[in-house]
């Protein structure tokens, strides 16, 4: 019962970090212009990468609580990278 109950947590978790990533992901994307180039794509790619990066090697070195790693790493981050040219931000009308 124990490994479920821990299971439980981790999704919590990383359910948590996903609501946070994507509501800044929209903040940054509002002011957007939908003709424009997609810089609010652009930007979360490239900090996106960068932050996975550093954090993931600061969390290693720090060793905080177990469910730090799965909040910030795919929770928050895990959908702040590239994404295929077949996303809807980088098709043009």
């Amino acid at each position: 019962m124990r490994d479920r109950a821990g299971a439980g947590r981790v999704l919590g978790v990383i359910a948590a970090g996903g609501a946070a990533g994507a509501l800044a992901r929209y903040g940054l994307a509002l002011p957007h212009r939908p003709d424009g180039w997609p810089w609010a794509t652009f930007i979360t790619n490239l900090s996106g990468c960068l932050l996975i990066g550093v954090l993931m090697a600061l969390i290693d070195q720090l060793r905080p609580h177990r469910l730090v790693r799965p909040f910030i790493g795919i929770g928050v981050l895990g959908d702040s990278r590239p994404s295929p040219p077949t996303s809807s931000s980088s098709r043009r009308p």
